[in-house]
């Protein structure tokens, strides 16, 4: 039963499709990165690394808490979040839409399905109707369960925002207002989680067929691995990362706790459910209020400077990053000589083969100190990314 049941989940479009643009966005960073910089920043398949220890671990421990619950989702939303989510992978390595997005315009084109009359569902095909219509009751009844796997949707993104690291963060060069270029920075993870669920009745088998039936309290459900696309990042050019990431994880520990306080209310009061939906979507809106004005409350940009060099990225494992050199440092000194351009930098740096030492002064205005030994037949090769 076991190999039978990870045999169909691996049938679903939706994992190749999850696969392949995890591929697909690997490749679109590092051709960015050579047209933007002349080199790729970081060559590691990160994505591809994450993709898998997500996977692992939030598959097993989302599915052990669907389990223990023992969430039961309407089939209906589990063919039009397929639908949406599948359009959502396809724009996601161009534009990096929020994977929680999707997850509400499926409820919300749900709630709007449980409205149609009968008479327009009556002009649709056998099939399509029943893909998109459900009854009020059906409805009411897997409210719980529907914002109960919207807080596994937001708590999967904030563990995996536990995992930043500020390497892995992908900068862009944008033209300021004031003709002085600017940089923009993102750090994105995409997970596809197996969520083991319920499902009533054994409609799943037209647009699924093989799914096996269990019967509880001589009711059949099919047991199904819904494939859970979450995308997990934030943005940042007016703060420091550890600014903008320390916010990004208070606004969806708000959001976990809100989603889960709902799923309880739908279950002790289902008859509420539109109330709460509602509710939490004001919430939401809120929170996505505050975080915009919080991006847009500091006024310190990364720009291009001529105080010293402006770090616009650091590659792994190089002098630099053992230096500890981050994004947005501005390096003043080199080797004893001040420096304020790409040429005075390097030139520097030729003045000792073997080390160098730097006079930094970090994104806060803090000045510090850094040295360490570099490649002696190719000094260039630090592993700073610079304006050039």
């Amino acid at each position: 039963m076991v190999f039978e049941t990870i045999e169909k989940f691996l049938l679903q479009p939706l994992v190749w499709l999850a696969i392949l643009i995890t591929g697909v966005t690997y490749a679109r960073r590092i051709s960015f990165e050579r047209k933007q910089f002349r080199v790729a920043i970081n060559r590691d398949f990160f994505e591809g690394r994450h993709f898998i220890k997500n996977f692992l671990i939030l598959g097993i421990g989302g599915s052990l808490l669907t389990s223990l619950v023992g969430v039961m989702l309407p089939w209906q939303w589990i063919i039009l979040y397929q639908i949406l989510m599948g359009i959502g992978l396809l724009v996601y390595p161009f534009f990096k839409i929020d994977s929680f997005f999707f997850w509400w315009i499926s409820l919300l084109s749900l709630m709007g399905a449980s409205w149609i009359s009968l008479r327009t569902a009556e002009r649709l095909p056998k099939v399509i109707s029943q893909s998109l219509t459900i009854n009020h009751l059906e409805l009411i009844t897997s409210g719980a369960a529907l914002l109960f796997i919207a807080g596994l949707l937001l708590l999967g993104k904030l563990i995996m925002l536990q995992r930043y690291q500020p390497l892995e963060v992908t900068p862009a060069i944008k033209r300021g207002k004031r003709g002085r270029r600017l940089v923009y920075y993102s750090w994105q993870d995409l997970a596809l989680v197996p969520l083991v669920c319920l499902v009533p009745s054994n409609n799943l088998t037209n647009f699924f067929p093989g799914w096996f039936l269990i019967t509880i309290a001589n009711q059949p459900f099919q047991v199904f691995v819904l494939p859970l696309i979450i995308s997990s990042g934030f943005k940042f050019w007016r703060q420091s990362a550890q600014a903008a990431c320390r916010f990004e994880k208070i606004s969806l520990l708000s959001l976990v706790l809100i989603f889960f306080a709902g799923s309880i209310l739908c279950w002790l009061f289902p008859t509420k459910f539109e109330l709460i939906v509602m509710l939490l979507l004001l919430l939401t809106l809120v929170i996505l209020w505050f975080k915009r004005k919080f991006e847009q409350r500091e006024s310190n940009w990364y720009v291009e400077t001529h105080d010293g060099v402006r770090v616009i990225a650091v590659q792994p494992n190089t002098p630099a990053a053992k230096m500890k050199i981050q994004p947005g440092d501005e390096i003043l000194i080199c080797n004893g000589r001040e420096v304020h351009n790409e040429t005075e930098f390097y030139a520097a740096l030729k003045t000792d083969a073997t080390f160098c030492r730097f006079k930094i002064r970090n994104y806060a205005g803090e000045l510090k100190l850094a040295q360490g030994a570099i490649y002696a037949d190719s000094p260039h090769e630090i592993g700073l990314v610079i304006f050039h």
